[in-house]
């Protein structure tokens, strides 16, 4: 279809003129500067190496080790909250005790 063509490259043209316009105005230039610094295929091309083996090595090893850290954590603060709970309930039965024994010993003055 010979009209939609023309409408498709029509379309491909603005849409490249309004990019040129936008990154040869003042205003492209934060634009400009984010295309340079952000490479990301070259980015990723350049952590796919063999010379990047270490770096992804050290960058797994960090995950990992901060994964570990959190676990270990949620661990102490399960283990802190269980202590908690068994010495809650530890003293509400000795304070059960003491009302007991508090009891005991007004009912044995009246007697």
């Amino acid at each position: 279809d010979g009209k939609g063509t023309q409408t498709d490259a029509a379309r491909a043209a603005a849409m490249s003129d309004a990019i040129n316009a936008l990154m040869g105005s003042p205003g492209g230039a934060v634009l400009r500067r984010a295309i340079v610094d952000l490479d990301s295929v070259d980015l990723v091309q350049r952590l796919l190496s063999k010379e990047s083996r270490t770096l992804r090595h050290k960058a797994v090893l960090a995950m990992t080790d901060s994964v570990k850290e959190q676990r270990l954590k949620r661990k102490a603060e399960k283990k802190l909250k269980k202590q908690a709970l068994q010495t809650g309930t530890e003293l509400a039965k000795t304070q059960n005790v003491e009302g007991e024994v508090r009891n005991m010993s007004e009912t044995a003055l009246r007697i």
